[in-house]
């Protein structure tokens, strides 16, 4: 079962007559999957759906763990996150990343913090944090900013 479509192959095709229609067949189980643009996401959040893909534009396309390069190991583990809490692939880097630092947080319950040490951005705003940066892998070794293909928190 499906419920709307963009450009997924094969086709999905919603037989309701609007997105939230398909919404909320999704949520009450009688369809599977719904795909929507990234500015239809809000509909989901009332309705207790998650994201499960996203689409990538391109290589750079990717979102990475970010610190300043005197971060301690105790602040990498226990540090509070930076992150778009509006952005859904801001909110699902952060809880990999999470979950990489053994700390098992409930997707609601997730919150930014103004300012924190570790911040999770794009990639593609990399060059405006400045040259004293460096990016946290999900081994939780700390890389050189170039290496953001490699070592980024997209899962």
């Amino acid at each position: 079962k499906a419920a709307y479509s963009r450009d997924v192959r094969p086709a999905f095709e919603c037989v309701m007559k609007g997105k939230g229609s398909c919404v909320e067949a999704v949520r009450r189980g009688e369809a599977d999957v719904v795909v929507l643009k990234g500015e239809d996401q809000p509909a989901t959040s009332t309705s207790e759906l998650k994201s499960i893909l996203f689409e990538k534009y391109d290589d750079n396309d990717v979102m990475v763990a970010v610190a300043d390069k005197d971060i301690t190991r105790d602040q990498v583990l226990k540090a509070p996150l930076e992150f778009d809490a509006s952005d859904p692939r801001a909110v699902s880097a952060a809880l990999f990343f999470n979950d990489k630092r053994q700390q098992k947080a409930c997707p609601n319950k997730l919150a930014s913090s103004q300012g924190a040490p570790i911040r999770i951005v794009s990639a593609q705003d990399l060059t405006r944090l400045g040259a004293n940066k460096r990016l946290i892998c999900p081994n939780l070794e700390l890389q050189a900013i170039g290496n953001y293909q490699a070592c980024n928190v997209d899962y």
